[in-house]
């Protein structure tokens, strides 16, 4: 599929890791630990799919939840499931709130997201998504930039 080829492409060209979001990115509030598994080793599947394929090895696991929802009710059951699946949290530090820019109501122009990402420091886990805005302005700021660079979460 396209979306495998292009974390294929991410891992051979950037070398870096390629985080679990599940599957179809659920609200954990409103899941069991059953859907949780399902969702969580269906992804996991398939990265360990594109790192043989792209012959990486897979050095981490890490683990983000969708809208940085961590399913309260069921919280360390899903927690105790990640670590049984040898998974790491990892949450991010700064929103770059780029998913705004296609609301139609409420959303954020180009320069206000742009003005969010510049307040990113040392050490920051920046967040972004796969969206055409991303690609085309935020990686190009954090990449063309003197004051940022890419690393590898510890």
């Amino acid at each position: 599929s396209a979306s495998e080829n292009c974390y294929r492409l991410v891992a051979q060209c950037l070398n870096y890791e390629i985080g679990n979001h599940s599957y179809s990115h659920p609200h954990f509030l409103d899941i069991d630990i059953k859907q949780a598994r399902e969702e969580i080793e269906k992804t996991d599947s398939l990265i360990e799919r594109i790192h043989r394929e792209a012959e990486i090895p897979r050095t981490k696991k890490l683990f983000r939840f969708p809208y940085n929802d961590k399913g309260e009710k069921n919280r360390k059951d899903f927690l105790k499931l990640l670590d049984e699946l040898g998974y790491e949290i990892q949450n991010y530090t700064l929103d770059t709130k780029d998913w705004m820019f296609y609301l139609k109501q409420g959303g954020r122009t180009e320069e206000q997201i742009l003005a969010n990402c510049r307040k990113a420091g040392d050490g920051e886990v920046v967040l972004v998504h796969d969206r055409r805005f991303t690609a085309e302005k935020i990686i190009p700021f954090y990449a063309n930039s003197e004051e940022y660079q890419f690393t590898l979460p510890d």
